[in-house]
């Protein structure tokens, strides 16, 4: 039976929506603009909800992204694309002016404007942070009488690379919500427990210390019982490259795990001691000065004191002659030579 479209007059064998083919495809638009939902952005973090609170790089690709997916393109065209232009107009909202260009039976180009707006607020994790929620404390202690600035600016570093790289990995709570000084250290109070203890985990790692963990409970959340960890990080009372005495003799730590490892300056014999060792400071390796060699004898070298210009004997250093330089360190009234060995 043939048909006749109510548009153009032609014969068919059948209508779609009332009319043939043709006309039907001409008559259909090339995309459907559906209206935008608001971005959710966190006021605190910058995360963006995208089926979960995400952190993102560039917030104008998000608003590209979100833009495409409220273009809905007929499934008949062919050879389709879409242009895009993104206009800041506030701190929340865009404006996106774009054209969508195919074929659909002729060539057809469809321009479109969406309002995108930012609808800020605060994500959970944000949220319990900013109400003080910790699931952890690394109490940093040291050996010594409190940890040193040095120890405690590297804690730090430690501390803000681990996090940013936990967060980017979706552990959201790795953050540091408070921290107190306290008579012989720092508290610091992290919003994860698992982030607390891969910062202990590193502190040690790269600074040496002994560890101990204590959990209690505190409270429930979802019919489980929720508990609150105390890691105590001592951190050693040396570091690497400090030149010290011990049992008489000048030695300098050469590493440290959870125990101190220790090379003496002139018979490489090494020893292992507890972190709590009591051994007399002499100085750092970093702080010795190479001075010219005078004069020498069997067993020790003459060289001219840096500071006040004198000539003075030093233990020899094997290898080093008149005419050569020789790496001493100053240790009050004297002057202790370095092998160049450990420099």
């Amino acid at each position: 039976m043939s048909l006749i479209c109510p548009m153009c007059g032609r014969q068919t064998d059948h209508l779609e929506e009332g009319k043939c083919p043709e006309c039907r495809l001409k008559s259909t638009p090339l995309a459907t603009i559906h209206p935008p939902e608001p971005i959710r952005v966190c006021r605190g973090c910058g995360a963006v909800f995208d089926t979960k609170w995400v952190d993102v790089d560039d917030i104008e690709q998000l608003i590209r992204k979100r833009a495409l997916e409220c273009i809905g393109v007929c499934p008949e065209a062919k050879g389709v694309h879409i242009e895009l232009s993104l206009f800041e107009m506030s701190s929340n909202r865009y404006r996106v002016e774009g054209m969508v260009v195919g074929t659909m039976n002729t060539d057809v180009s469809q321009p479109f404007v969406l309002d995108m707006r930012l609808a800020y607020e605060s994500c959970p994790s944000c949220s319990r942070v900013a109400g003080g929620y910790f699931e952890a404390v690394v109490q940093v202690r040291s050996y010594s009488k409190s940890p040193s600035d040095a120890q405690l600016e590297r804690v730090y570093r430690i501390l803000e690379a681990l996090f940013s790289a936990l967060r980017e990995r979706g552990d959201r709570l790795a953050q540091l919500t408070r921290e107190e000084n306290v008579r012989g250290g720092v508290d610091l109070y992290v919003g994860s427990a698992k982030a607390a203890k891969k910062l202990c985990t590193e502190a040690i790692s790269q600074l040496g210390g002994a560890l101990t963990t204590t959990s209690t409970p505190a409270g429930r959340r979802d019919g489980r019982d929720v508990y609150r960890t105390t890691y105590a990080l001592r951190l050693p009372s040396r570091s690497v490259g400090d030149v010290v005495r011990c049992e008489g003799e000048p030695c300098v730590v050469v590493g440290i795990t959870n125990r101190l490892h220790i090379e003496s300056l002139y018979r490489k014999s090494t020893r292992i001691l507890p972190l709590d060792s009591p051994l007399e400071m002499l100085g750092k390796l970093k702080d010795t000065e190479s001075v010219p060699v005078l004069d020498e004898d069997a067993t020790a070298l003459q060289v001219l004191h840096p500071k006040t210009l004198t000539p003075v004997w030093v233990k020899r250093i094997e290898g080093v002659h008149v005419g050569d330089v020789v790496d001493v360190l100053v240790v009050g009234d004297e002057l202790l030579s370095v092998p160049r060995d450990y420099l």
